[in-house]
Order: structure tokens, then sequence, then C-alpha cells
């Protein structure tokens, strides 16, 4: 229930304007809602009361990169990754900004971590294989957009059991 939740921390914050995760709950409500504007807001005073939570940052660099402002999404997700390096989350997004900024190579760097820490994942690979091909790789993005095909049969198999 996101519309109920938002509007509980919204109660929350009349009470207590600097209340730590309320704006960060807002924030994520509003981007998946795709009210990015205030969902950039909202994670802008995350910021301001805890300017030491990692996912404030991913979350930031997810909605700039929604706006297509990729050196603002690179600059916050790189603030994501120099507080925390256990999820995935941030390297992906990272190789989602760089291969929009066209630095595919760069991009390389960032996916195949996320890959060693989570091979299963259906995007990593897919992004893999668009990296792959942006540095003329046609045998290496082939391989990994079969393995993105192979995860995502798999996890529609497991879907489909499930009746």
């Amino acid at each position: 229930l996101p519309s109920l939740a938002a509007k509980e921390a919204n109660k929350a914050l009349a009470i207590e304007p600097r209340l730590p995760m309320a704006h960060f709950l807002i924030g994520e409500v509003d981007l998946s809602a795709l009210r990015v504007h205030s969902a950039l807001k909202e994670f802008e005073a995350e910021r301001a009361i805890d300017p030491t939570y990692p996912p404030t940052y991913s979350r930031l660099g997810d909605a700039y990169f929604q706006l297509g402002e990729y050196d603002k999404a690179e600059q916050a997700v790189m603030k994501s990754l120099a507080l925390n390096t256990t999820s995935t989350g941030p390297f992906i997004l990272m190789g989602k900004v760089l291969l929009k900024k066209h630095d595919p190579q760069t991009a390389l760097m960032y996916l195949n971590h996320a890959e060693k820490m989570d091979p299963s994942s259906f995007l990593t690979h897919m992004l893999l294989g668009r990296a792959y091909r942006g540095i003329g790789d046609e045998a290496a993005a082939k391989s990994e957009f079969q393995i993105a095909t192979k995860i995502h049969n798999a996890s529609r198999l497991k879907l489909g059991s499930v009746r």
C-alpha cells in the first residue's frame, strides 16, 4: 500500500520534520509512480537529514537517470558506492549510466563486478551484452545475451509453475 505509506510518512513529517527515512519512503513511492521531480525533492530532503545513507544516493542516481541527467546520475551513484559496495543495484545502475554516456568499457568494469556478486541477474547479463557489443566484442555479447535468455526463461518457468 504505497500511497498509504506515503500519507503516513507525511503525517509523521508534520510532527517531526527531520524524521529519518520518511522522505526516503515518500521518494520511493513517487519514483515508482514516475513522479520523478517530486522523488528528487524527497531524496534531496532525506540526504539533508542523513547524508550517510547509501540508498538515498542510489535512488537519486536512478531519478536523474530517468530524467536523462547522466552526469548527475553518475555523481550520485558514485557517492552511493563510496559509502557501500555490498549491493549490486548501484553497480548495475552505474553500468546503465555509463552505457548511456557511451562508455561501454568502463560500464563493463561495474557490470562485471555486479555479475560476480549476483551471477543470476537477468538485467546484469543484458547490460553486459550491450556493453560488449559497444566495444565490438560480438562473441562476448552473444554469450551474455544467451545467459540472460536462460535466466529469463528459468524465471518464467518458476513463475508459471506457481499457481
